[in-house]
């Protein structure tokens, strides 16, 4: 097959050593288990994409879009990958209309719209979220994610902070450089589970 979206198709032959890149093979896309995808190509122009193309990554289990707008195309396209587990955004805009079926375990958002946890139909799977650089994070949201059992607030404004009592099955929360409406909620949950509660800002030299 012939790739047309342009850090799709770099990706695959980068990392999976394509010899012919105008006749890549579904059984060695099938190999990928994890896939990056920028917006921008090295010129720093906006790269060729088309979204259905997700759909050759039948094998894949973690993918993450760097400066994209996330359009209900992507995210229908996403939803079919039935491997998909973790689904994380770098600079990312959301302008999805629909709420998305998408089912995933873990989610991690950076310096992107915390909108995209609204949009999520299945909010019950989510076991693990990641929220870094957000302007306003709301509980309430959260609180619908049922079986969350850890939580990340780095470099956040939350509101509703008090409702993070409302996450029974919560194991693990990490509160770094975030402001909370309401600290009080510390005490309280430390008294049940594991918390790193620091308000020095986050940075992430990983």
């Amino acid at each position: 097959m012939n790739i047309q979206s342009e850090n799709l198709k770099k990706y695959i032959i980068d990392n999976l050593n394509i010899k012919d890149e105008n006749n890549i093979k579904q059984e060695e896309i099938n190999q990928l288990k994890k896939i990056n995808i920028n917006r921008l190509n090295l010129n720093l122009k906006e790269a060729s994409f088309n979204p259905q193309e997700l759909l050759y990554l039948k094998k894949l289990e973690i993918i993450s879009f760097n400066m994209f707008f996330i359009s209900d195309e992507i995210m229908a396209n996403l939803e079919k990958l039935e491997l998909l587990k973790i689904l994380e955004l770098d600079f990312c805009r959301n302008i999805s209309k629909n709420k998305s079926n998408i089912r995933i375990e873990k989610m991690y958002l950076n310096h992107s719209d915390f909108s995209f946890i609204e949009i999520l139909k299945n909010k019950v799977h989510l076991k693990k979220l990641y929220l870094e650089n957000l302007e306003e994070v709301d509980i309430n949201k959260i609180c619908e994610c049922e079986r969350m059992e850890e939580l990340n607030l780095l470099n956040c404004r939350v509101i509703n902070s008090m409702n993070l009592n409302k996450l029974l099955n919560l194991k693990k929360v990490k509160i770094i450089g975030s402001t909370l409406d309401n600290t009080d909620i510390i005490e309280i949950l430390k008294s049940k589970i594991k918390v790193t509660y620091l308000t020095k800002k986050y940075y992430n030299v990983g």
